[in-house]
């Protein structure tokens, strides 16, 4: 793909996240710097700009995967291939990282994001096999108040 044509795939992306919010759109535009920076392909930046609901969690995602010596990319193929073998989608992931951030946050804590997503992945297990239908958002914050977060405990992804 073309230079110009993977620019245009992230402005789209941040564009359809902002429309006409200015300062929205510079802080987004920021964002795919630092993932660019990192390494991302433009359609790794695109899925994951369009999917993050707040810019500072993707932000801090990037920053994470740096200072673990981790690769965005392959982060973000692992987190495909979860999402492939899950009842949940894409953006329900995305959504119970998030939440993972923020509690990680919230404890004055940091964990790997691979160790993240290797949580998100039991909750995902859990919730495949309970018949209810709850969300994955919601299986993992109930999972979080009755199990807490270790950080390196249970499943860890490999996304080197």
């Amino acid at each position: 793909m073309s230079e110009s044509r993977s620019e245009d795939l992230v402005a789209s992306a941040i564009a359809r996240k902002c429309g006409t919010i200015v300062s929205l759109n510079l802080i987004w535009q920021g964002v795919a710097r630092k993932l660019d920076t990192a390494g991302a392909e433009p359609a790794t930046a695109n899925r994951l700009i369009t999917a993050f609901g707040s810019p500072r969690h993707l932000e801090a995602l990037s920053g994470l995967l740096v200072s673990h010596g981790s690769n965005v990319n392959a982060f973000e193929r692992s987190l495909r291939e979860l999402v492939d073998q899950s009842s949940f989608d894409y953006d329900s992931w995305v959504r119970a990282f998030e939440l993972l951030q923020d509690h990680v946050q919230q404890s004055s804590r940091t964990a790997s994001p691979s160790s993240m997503l290797g949580y998100i992945q039991c909750c995902s297990d859990f919730g495949g096999s309970n018949e209810g239908n709850e969300s994955l958002v919601g299986l993992t914050a109930e999972m979080l108040e009755q199990y807490g977060f270790e950080g390196q405990e249970g499943c860890v992804v490999d996304n080197r």
